[in-house]
């Protein structure tokens, strides 16, 4: 199994991953058990689809303190570098984009579902299609965690996300 990337992977938890030699990682970044079970930090991992997706998990888990500091700094500055992102997200009356438009046959008067999966703490997608109903649904792993953001802000974004990952859509939706 490969572990996935987010960039560099961070040396230190690799080393906790495979604390115990329950898991091997090879010069390619693959992990390997022995027996099919693992024990990672003194938890059971059970049998190898269960630990492979756990470890996936906890890899995922140790990414979002950096996420969630990135959206802190953005909301801080305003955006950052993009300035005309922050507006957008924030604007209730932001049209929906172009792109999306063109893919969405819909006459004039219909309703418009739209799910924006991974949608960050505020969509960029567009709230509103001239002439058409649209229902935007926003779903973040992380959006419990963007509460917190919004108040130390003082915003509040006109969609805000549901908690949910993407692998869990099909649970909801």
């Amino acid at each position: 199994y490969r572990l996935p990337s987010f960039g560099n992977p961070n040396k230190s938890y690799v080393e906790r991953l495979v604390a115990g030699n329950a898991l091997a990682l090879d010069h390619e970044g693959l992990v390997h058990s022995s027996d099919g079970k693992a024990n990672v930090d003194g938890h059971s991992l059970g049998g190898e689809e269960n630990w492979v997706q756990q470890l996936q998990e906890q890899q995922w888990q140790a990414a979002w303190g950096t996420e969630i500091e990135w959206w802190r700094k953005w909301f801080v500055t305003k955006g950052i570098h993009w300035p005309e992102d922050y507006k957008n997200r924030l604007d209730p009356n932001l049209e929906l984009d172009e792109e999306i438009k063109a893919q969405v046959h819909a006459p004039k008067g219909a309703t418009v579902k739209l799910l924006d999966v991974g949608s960050g703490p505020a969509s960029n997608v567009g709230k509103v299609w001239a002439g058409r109903v649209l229902q935007v649904t926003c779903v973040d792993p992380l959006a419990d965690l963007y509460a917190e953001l919004y108040k130390e802000a003082g915003v509040t974004p006109p969609l805000v996300p549901n908690a949910l990952a993407g692998e869990h859509l099909t649970s909801r939706f």
